[in-house]
């Protein structure tokens, strides 16, 4: 009986753990400037917004990335860690 009741705990946490909604997603561009020059070693500021039915439709969630390219004019985000200014990834649906 206790090994039956130890692995529908068991199920029941791998279950919860898996439903979990992500914090976060990664992100990864090569940031350049209005004429297609890349940003070599450059400080960058990315914003980011999730929109609610449509291109046109109400921002749910919105925040800033501050950060530095690479030499290859590359950068590393994860968003849902910037600097929010509206929402959360975890408010949404």
């Amino acid at each position: 009986m206790k090994k039956i009741t130890l692995s529908l705990v068991m199920i029941t946490i791998a279950i919860t753990v898996t439903a979990q909604t992500p914090q976060a997603f990664k992100y990864q561009a090569v940031a350049s400037d209005n004429t297609g020059n890349v940003l070599v070693n450059q400080n960058v500021t990315f914003r980011f917004s999730i929109l609610e039915g449509s291109a046109s439709g109400t921002v749910i969630f919105l925040e800033t990335h501050e950060t530095i390219t690479n030499e290859f004019g590359l950068v590393n985000l994860e968003i849902g860690n910037g600097e929010p200014e509206i929402g959360s990834l975890a408010e949404i649906d």
